[in-house]
């Protein structure tokens, strides 16, 4: 499972995708796919997330992004706000 951070960052999505097979990062994701985007960070650059939720985000969603550790990896990890077109 994961061990978030402490540090969050605003984020919007610019674009994502469902990836239709199991989730390669212990915790993400259902048995039939999981979903990545593409977020660029309010205070930063654009980066790839795996986003915490069991469907795709649209374009101009917006949340936190955060960075967590699974298996000794660390990953940026997109939750999406509550109501935000997710």
């Amino acid at each position: 499972m994961t061990a978030p951070s402490a540090a969050t960052r605003t984020a919007q999505v610019w674009g994502s995708t469902w990836v239709p097979s199991p989730s390669p990062v212990d915790g993400f994701g259902t048995d039939s796919g999981y979903s990545v985007a593409w977020v660029r960070a309010h205070d930063g650059p654009m980066l790839q997330v795996v986003v915490e939720a069991d469907h795709a985000p649209v374009p101009g969603a917006t949340g936190e992004v955060r960075s967590a550790t699974v298996g000794g990896e660390t990953i940026d990890v997109f939750t999406p706000a509550s109501g935000a077109g997710a």
